[in-house]
């Protein structure tokens, strides 16, 4: 997908880009969710109340400018590696980490970033598996909600400078390993 200077209305619709390179630049997207299973750019965009939900791949997205959505970039499945920089996000804003019925979203060795500054929110349970070893970097604020992290045996999470906030949460670990300074 190709556009410039396009105007995407679609309050409660969402666009799904299943595959191959996407590149919208100079437009505005109202409403309509864009879920990324690609590559590509999305850049310097007006992005008004709807969120890039990315499933896999490594979009770059840069220079946009996201209004009236508090969590404007959502991550599914295995835990993508975009490239997110230059953005202006609400003061509210932050990464929505979301776990899909049977797709781990850590399966193999990590480092979660800091994009942007934005705090991470777990949405949903976040599972370590696979002999993976999950590093969130320094200086990252976690919110964990009401969910929980799942530690699974041979796995691994390390976190140095990392603010956690529970609100009821719980982290399991199933003879996996926790390195938390």
């Amino acid at each position: 997908l190709i556009a410039s200077g396009v105007t995407f209305n679609g309050y409660g619709s969402s666009m799904i880009i299943n595959s191959g390179n996407i590149n919208i630049q100079n437009s505005v997207l109202q409403g309509a969710d864009i879920y990324i299973y690609g590559t590509g750019s999305i850049s310097n965009n007006t992005i008004d109340g709807a969120a890039l939900k990315i499933t896999t791949g490594s979009p770059s997205i840069t220079g946009n400018t996201f209004i009236n959505e508090n969590s404007p970039i959502q991550f599914f499945r295995d835990l993508p590696k975009p490239t997110i920089t230059g953005n202006t996000f609400p003061a509210s804003a932050d990464i929505r980490l979301i776990y899909e019925s049977g797709y781990p979203q850590v399966s193999s060795s990590m480092t979660l970033p800091s994009y942007q500054g934005l705090p991470y929110q777990l949405w949903d349970d976040l599972v370590i598996t696979n002999n993976s070893t999950l590093t969130i970097q320094s200086g990252i604020v976690f919110n964990a909600g009401s969910d929980y992290i799942s530690i699974s045996s041979g796995s691994s999470l390390i976190a140095s400078g990392v603010t956690f906030n529970g609100y009821g949460s719980s982290m399991i670990i199933n003879s996996g390993n926790i390195n938390i300074q």
